[in-house]
């Protein structure tokens, strides 16, 4: 309850400090995002970084103004883990590479209004953003929901044009992501999910080009 509450708190924040007469020129940008993903869990008694794997997709992001977008993000990827044995309950678990696919959904807000254009309303070409969201990973028959939590930072190399790069933590709402039923709460740790759950982490970076330029409000006949 406590961390909907946040999640609800964070949003609200986001949705705030929107500025919603500042508008981008065009409304949407896609393009390819690739990079690595980090498992972490009960399989590796929750060590960060280590046999990072392979993520790829798409992303599609859809802006509401010069600070605040929402990212669509569909991605196959991979996650690995080589139990450290002396830790787990049982020693028989072997190594693994996990195969699955991720859908996911962001509500960012860059700390500068960001474009190529509009100088005059003091945009850059250049700025960090945090998010947060919803996800969802599908694997070994099953669907995953998480907590998408990340920073990253994008920049407008030419008009229309832009590269970033970003980091996501992602709290998984279950605790079977392996798909080993020794594995699920080996630890019988109940007490907070932050403890028990599987976490997944990407380090992506990503191309995108903008499109669908954003109607003229003005009036031509003046």
């Amino acid at each position: 309850m406590k961390l909907t509450i946040k999640i609800i708190v964070l949003t609200c924040i986001v949705l705030g400090l929107s500025e919603s007469a500042n508008a981008q020129q065009y409304l949407y940008e896609i393009g390819p995002t690739a990079g690595a993903s980090f498992y972490s869990g009960d399989a590796n008694n929750f060590a960060y970084f280590q046999k990072p794997q392979s993520v790829f997709g798409i992303s599609l992001r859809r802006n509401f103004n010069f600070r605040t977008a929402l990212k669509l993000d569909l991605l196959s990827a991979n996650a690995a883990y080589d139990p450290i044995r002396d830790n787990l309950p049982d020693p028989n678990v072997a190594s693994k590479t996990i195969n699955y696919f991720d859908a996911n959904a962001h509500l960012e807000y860059s700390f500068f209004s960001y474009s190529d254009s509009f100088e005059y309303k003091e945009t850059r070409r250049f700025t960090p953003y945090i998010f947060t969201g919803i996800g969802s990973n599908f694997v070994n028959g099953s669907v995953i929901p998480y907590l998408p939590i990340g920073v990253g930072i994008k920049y407008k190399i030419f008009h229309r044009w832009s590269v970033g790069l970003e980091y996501s933590a992602n709290m998984m709402f279950k605790d079977n992501f392996e798909g080993d039923p020794s594995l699920d709460n080996p630890y019988k740790a109940n007490s907070s999910i932050f403890k028990n759950n599987d976490w997944v982490s990407y380090l992506k970076f990503n191309l995108t080009f903008d499109f669908w330029e954003r109607g003229c409000r003005c009036n031509k006949n003046k």
